[in-house]
This record gives structure tokens, C-alpha cells and sequence, in this order.
């Protein structure tokens, strides 16, 4: 039988700073690109669609809410999704975010953020569910199976 062509969250491990961490739950991601219309007197609609750049890459990751104890060591957002704490604010690096294939053979990413910088967290507690939480991130470039991105002769820090 052939193996499944469509991917499905079965399949995916997601890496922060190179290791798994927590148990989410769902990812999502976007890449948006800047665009500006070409208009002109005496047309209604534009001339041309011009790219002019790209916005940061927005991922974001929900899970379960781990809780921490003598045996599983630290948990939470500060453990499991890589937030810093505030008195870490300024020796934060940023890091990747990647999401694997279990199934691929040849080891590439489906999606490799580079340049991850966490933006904020959030959870809520009901009185008959499990404690979820979501964490949200922001990076320079998304990288995916086919190959990896870059600015070829662009100014650079």
C-alpha cells in the first residue's frame, strides 16, 4: 500500500530551538507579502501589482498546559514554547521553529522559521476542560521542503 500523500498533524513533530517541545496541539503559519497597486489617472483599476516586500513570518502554536512537578522537571510557556521571562528580555536570542515530516525519508522540514522571536502567550481555565495554551511568534524567513530562501545582494546588519 502507498504511503499517504496528504500531510496530517500524525505526522508532524514540532521543533523549537532545534528540540521538541510540549505537547501541541495545532500550528498555524503565514507568509504575507507587500504589494502596491500601480494606478493612474484615467484608468479605474491599477496598471500593475507591484511586490515590494515581504511582512515577518507569523506562526503560532497551542497545546496542552503542562503542569510542572518534582518529576517532570519545568513546564509551562517559558519551558515548553522557548518565552523568555522578563528579566531575560535582553539576552533573548532569537531561534527556529521547525516542523518535520515523521514520514519523510530524507529528513527536510516542511517549515523552517528562522530568526523566531516569541511575541506573547495566552490561556484560560474552565471549570470542566483541560488547560490549553497558545503561544505566538514572529520571524524573518520561512524555509520549506523545497529549498531555502534569501536576499541575494541586499544590505545586511
Amino acid at each position: 500500500m502507498a504511503q499517504a500523500r496528504v500531510m496530517h498533524g500524525a505526522r508532524a513533530i514540532l521543533y523549537i530551538g532545534g528540540r521538541p517541545r510540549g505537547i501541541f496541539t495545532n500550528v498555524s503559519y503565514a507568509v504575507n507579502y507587500n504589494v502596491a497597486s500601480v494606478d493612474g489617472l484615467g484608468r479605474f483599476g491599477p496598471h500593475e501589482i507591484v511586490l515590494t516586500g515581504m511582512d515577518p513570518i507569523s506562526v503560532s502554536a497551542s497545546g496542552w498546559r503542562l503542569v510542572s512537578s518534582q518529576e517532570n522537571g519545568q513546564r509551562g510557556p517559558h519551558a515548553e514554547a522557548a518565552v523568555p521571562k522578563l528579566q531575560d528580555l535582553l539576552r533573548h536570542e532569537d531561534t527556529t521553529i521547525t516542523i518535520v515530516d515523521r514520514q519523510n525519508p530524507d529528513g527536510r522540514p516542511l517549515l523552517n522559521v528562522v530568526g523566531i522571536r516569541p511575541t506573547g502567550y495566552s490561556t484560560s481555565i474552565n471549570a470542566k476542560g483541560l488547560q490549553e495554551f497558545g503561544v505566538s511568534f514572529v520571524g524573518l524567513v520561512a524555509n520549506d521542503e523545497t529549498g531555502e530562501q534569501y536576499e541575494e545582494g541586499a544590505a545586511t546588519l
